[in-house]
């Protein structure tokens, strides 16, 4: 991934149009070691949850450097992520994710669940809370950790000592790994698959409780 890191390192420096005008040939080649780097990981990743479909173009699942806000002094995003789930739910269901970075990458299992979705969860997890500190467990064991640092305060209809409070306290839910992009392509994917693959009963926990599975 160094042609990727190289590029945005230098996006970064240089974040505005006539730059990125200016080095198109290098943006398509990250564009395309990313693209090359999305579809060997859902190729095998296929292999191991059964949910996802290995022919979904993988261009779908990257994410772009534009930022769609006209006041912003920074035209572009100096990150790229790889998103990669089923495409069910509207969106609404649980990600694999690469966050590529030069200021530091990192592997993800990612849920952003909508306002509905987070009071089903938030249910879910009462009811089986084992069910989610057993997926947690092997998830860590991978060097997985939970970020919970935008927890809050109980949300209304909640009281103090609820089964599950900590987790019930969070708005979204996230495992973040650190990954090493300037490893050989292949020691990468191989990394990336094992670490996924103990990730996976923490996704199947949310695809239960939103009852795609």
């Amino acid at each position: 991934m160094e042609r990727t890191l190289k590029f945005l390192t230098e996006l970064k420096e240089n974040n505005n149009q006539g730059w990125l005008m200016d080095h198109i040939g290098a943006y398509e080649q990250a564009k395309t070691e990313v693209s090359e780097l999305a579809y060997l990981i859902l190729d095998q990743l296929s292999l191991l949850d059964l949910a996802l479909d290995r022919e979904i173009d993988v261009n779908r699942f990257i994410s772009t450097l534009i930022i769609i806000k006209p006041k912003k002094k920074l035209p572009y995003h100096t990150f790229i992520n790889i998103s990669i789930s089923p495409l069910l739910n509207g969106g609404n269901e649980p990600v694999y994710r690469l966050h590529i970075n030069p200021e530091g990458s990192y592997m993800s299992v990612l849920f952003e669940p909508d306002v509905f979705g987070l009071q089903v969860i938030r249910s879910f997890i009462i009811k089986n809370i084992d069910l989610l500190e057993k997926a947690l467990t092997e998830a860590y064991s991978a060097g997985f950790v939970l970020n919970d640092a935008q927890a809050g305060a109980l949300p209304k209809g909640y009281q103090t000592g609820v089964i599950g409070e900590n987790y019930i306290k969070l708005p979204f839910y996230e495992l973040r790994c650190p990954l090493d992009l300037c490893k050989e392509r292949s020691l990468l994917i191989a990394d990336i698959l094992t670490s996924f693959a103990l990730a996976i009963p923490f996704v199947e926990f949310f695809r239960k409780g939103l009852g795609l599975r």
